[in-house]
């Protein structure tokens, strides 16, 4: 369009010095209108570029949401796991004190394992055909 105008106007130019005038008018609003396109076509492609970010932030923001909860439903479980077995919450509270409690709980345990088994201390009844039982 730009080329065009141009010709007809150096046809007519011979013709009127106002045309010329409008020539230069019809450039300026073009090369204004094509700066404009640009300027609005960077500003959609940024605009595209942040929504691709908030997008990505909203997705992670759901993925951590999601985790989040997740732990605390394990923490939950673990928690009542540790109430059945009487482990009082306070004992955790640093890595100290969870090590004394796994030291404590394991001789506990080597305790019952290495301690004498009940014996029945019935007298075994003889072995002659006349007892009965």
């Amino acid at each position: 369009l730009l080329t065009t105008d141009k010709v007809e106007t150096t046809k007519t130019s011979e013709d009127s010095p106002s045309n010329t005038v409008k020539c230069n008018c019809n450039a300026k609003k073009q090369s204004q209108m094509a700066a404009l396109s640009k300027h609005r076509d960077e500003l959609q492609t940024v605009i595209r570029t942040y929504k691709s970010l908030f997008e990505t932030t909203e997705q992670l923001i759901k993925e951590l949401k999601s985790s989040v909860h997740e732990a605390q439903l394990e923490e939950n479980r673990i928690k009542e796991d540790l109430r059945r077995q009487k482990i009082p919450l306070v004992q955790l509270q640093s890595v100290d004190s969870v090590d004394r409690l796994i030291s404590e709980r394991t001789r506990q345990r080597e305790n019952i394992m290495t301690a004498p088994r009940r014996i029945c201390s019935l007298v075994t009844a003889p072995q002659e055909p006349q007892v009965l039982g």
